[in-house]
């Protein structure tokens, strides 16, 4: 008797510690998974990361452009420092991971950059920077070919990274590469806006509208916002907003698209370029920084009115960096 009783402990003991590994094995947390990904290379599916949605604290725009040239970056950084001295707290991640340059026209020299994060080698703390009315910048790498074709792993390494953003800003700007490869189009797809910078060249609009387009595949609830940079007419913008919001009805149909502003094609801009200083700050009183403002204010609003909606929604927008780790490559 004594024997049998010993016997249904030892049963029931070795089933409570099959139970409690089992639990800690389905603990494990994304970032477990990525770093083994990261480390090998290899490629995870979607059943692995099929997590609980992690709430975005941060709200995520990333800017785009369909062509190089455009002024993309410049709007990025000039922006970034616009909204920042209205104390957003905003964090500027170069997303040019290969061809970075977001932190020369803020006429900073960054020791460290992505590729030493996305290497393991040092941490988000080690790699942001601080730049003009608080702007915090991520920077990119320069001249690093790995850095524009990441593998899966990485990608995902890099977003666990930094998903810290997501409690320490209100606004995240992305800036990234210019075009539609597999991997830019996994960082827009994720956003919770885009802006696409374009020009009123033709070739300029029909790349844009080739941006509009991929996103629109992947999530026809984006909003967009158009810019326009290097007009040289008031009417301009208009004109180039109309064109492209009628190829975009008629081969699209719906999309949330809408004119943010425009940039004028200003020597001042050009001077802010070559003196590394953003014309915000460079030429306060420029028409270009007016420009600045006026899209800077209509961010904050569509910021404020993304906030309330986001603590009021039943199921509120997933973290960027969450989403980017999940999203595999389309």
């Amino acid at each position: 008797m004594l024997a049998s009783l010993v016997v249904f402990l030892l049963t029931l003991y070795v089933m409570g510690m099959g139970v409690m590994k089992e639990e800690t094995r389905t603990k494990r947390s994304l970032g477990d998974i990525v770093r083994l990904s990261a480390a090998d290379g290899g490629m995870i599916g979607m059943r692995e990361t099929s997590f609980r949605t992690v709430p975005a604290g941060s709200q995520a725009i990333c800017v785009a452009s369909g062509k190089g040239g455009t002024g993309k970056t410049i709007f990025s950084t000039n922006i970034g420092v616009m909204l920042a001295s209205q104390n957003f707290k905003v964090t500027l991640v170069d997303a040019d991971l290969g061809l970075a340059n977001a932190h020369l026209l803020l006429g900073l020299d960054p020791i460290h950059d992505v590729s030493q994060l996305v290497g393991g080698e040092l941490t988000i703390d080690d790699v942001l920077v601080d730049a003009p009315h608080g702007l915090k910048i991520l920077p990119g790498g320069s001249g690093i070919a790995e850095l524009a074709d990441l593998n899966e792993g990485k990608v995902q390494y890099l977003a666990h990274q930094l998903m810290q953003l997501d409690e320490r800003s209100d606004i995240t700007l992305v800036d990234c590469s210019a075009g539609i490869t597999r991997q830019v189009l996994r960082f827009l797809a994720s956003a919770h806006g885009l802006v696409v910078v374009t020009t009123p060249e033709v070739t300029s609009m029909i790349d844009g509208y080739a941006v509009i387009k991929n996103v629109y595949r992947l999530r026809s609830d984006m909003p967009i916002w158009l810019v326009v940079n290097r007009i040289r007419q008031p009417e301009d913008a208009k004109t180039v907003y109309e064109k492209m919001r009628t190829i975009v009805r008629k081969r699209l149909g719906k999309v949330k698209m809408n004119l943010l502003g425009a940039v004028p094609h200003d020597r001042y801009v050009s001077r802010s370029v070559m003196v590394r200083e953003p014309v915000v700050l460079a030429h306060p009183r420029s028409f270009a920084t007016s420009c600045f403002r006026k899209m800077a204010a209509t961010l904050a609003v569509a910021h404020s009115r993304w906030k309330s909606a986001q603590k009021k929604a039943e199921d509120p927008a997933a973290s960027y960096f969450w989403s980017l780790a999940r999203r595999r490559y389309e």
